[in-house]
């Protein structure tokens, strides 16, 4: 029988922090809940658009705890009036 040589690459949750994982299902768990759960696809370009509403009203429009109750945009706003320019 011939040998058949594979290999695989494997990303460790650890090399990128221990909360990287929590984060990463928190977001998987309100995208399947908020978005995959809701809706009925007619077909990949609805899917598209759908998501991609919803991943804009995540990204901008959205409070989040992490920041303490404020949207992203709000977030960059007050970073960016408090950050040091170049």
């Amino acid at each position: 029988m011939p040998r058949i040589a594979a290999t695989t690459k494997a990303m460790v949750a650890g090399s990128l922090g221990f909360t990287s994982n929590a984060y990463a299902e928190s977001f998987n768990g309100r995208l399947r809940d908020e978005c995959l759960n809701e809706s009925w696809f007619l077909n990949l370009r609805n899917a598209q658009r759908t998501i991609e509403s919803w991943r804009i009203e995540y990204n901008v429009a959205r409070p989040h705890s992490g920041l303490a109750g404020r949207t992203p945009a709000a977030f960059a706003e007050d970073f960016l009036a408090i950050a040091p320019s170049p």
